[in-house]
């Protein structure tokens, strides 16, 4: 319950903020992103967006993201039994607006915020450690994070009132990883193959590093 009035609280107080007005576009909007089952950033997840157009040309935009650990199949070694959410808020102000066959398509720019929990097991190769052979280590982590990052997006909404809408931006985040192995261990990890998130992501204690956003949801408007 707590999560959700956390949810209603981010997406109803740019509104109360800006205040309501008519527009062109149906006011609301609710997507999802299929190839977030995919995602090494911040783990596998399933996850639901609501936008809302405030003004014309101002939409606010929550969303809730959830980890389980079925979500795992693909990334066995890397999110073993995650368990988490994020919750994420968005302001965006559209700057074109362009009507193509069958479909408006509106250019936007966003401020984006979110924050996330969660815990999962990693199994990783230590390398390099002097006089000590290379072994596998399995272990438990706990994450906390928030980003912060400024969003393009690219919102193709079509006569039957389905959308499509591609964003990339760039920003920061903070990390906070809790684990028991060493630093030496933990920066003698081996990256490992692709589906292994690089260590920076990784990176035991606090850290900030660069976040990039690219990404895709496909919705219906109401």
């Amino acid at each position: 319950m707590r999560k959700v009035v956390q949810i209603l609280f981010l997406i109803v107080l740019p509104t109360i903020l800006f205040g309501q007005d008519s527009t062109t576009i149906k006011k609301f909007g609710i997507t999802t992103s299929p190839l977030s089952i995919l995602n090494t950033g911040k783990g596998p997840n399933i996850n639901l967006g609501i936008d809302y157009h405030i003004k014309p040309k101002w939409v606010v935009y929550g969303e809730y993201g959830l980890h389980q650990p079925f979500m795992q199949f693909y990334y066995k070694k890397a999110w073993e039994d995650i368990e988490g959410f994020y919750i994420k808020q968005e302001t965006r102000y559209r700057y074109t607006m362009e009507r193509q066959k069958r479909a408006f398509v509106y250019s936007y720019v966003g401020l984006e915020l979110m924050h996330g929990r969660q815990s999962y097991s990693r199994t990783d190769s230590i390398i390099d450690i002097p006089n000590t052979d290379n072994y596998e280590l399995a272990y438990y982590n706990e994450r906390i994070y928030t980003s912060i990052i400024a969003n393009n997006w690219l919102q193709y909404v079509f006569d039957s009132n389905l959308e499509m809408a591609l964003k990339f931006g760039m920003g920061i985040r903070f990390n906070n990883i809790k684990n028991e192995i060493s630093i030496e261990e933990s920066e003698s990890r081996d990256l490992g193959d692709w589906t292994v998130p690089a260590n920076y992501i990784q990176q035991k204690g606090r850290s900030i590093y660069p976040k990039f956003n690219f990404g895709m949801r496909l919705g219906y408007r109401f």
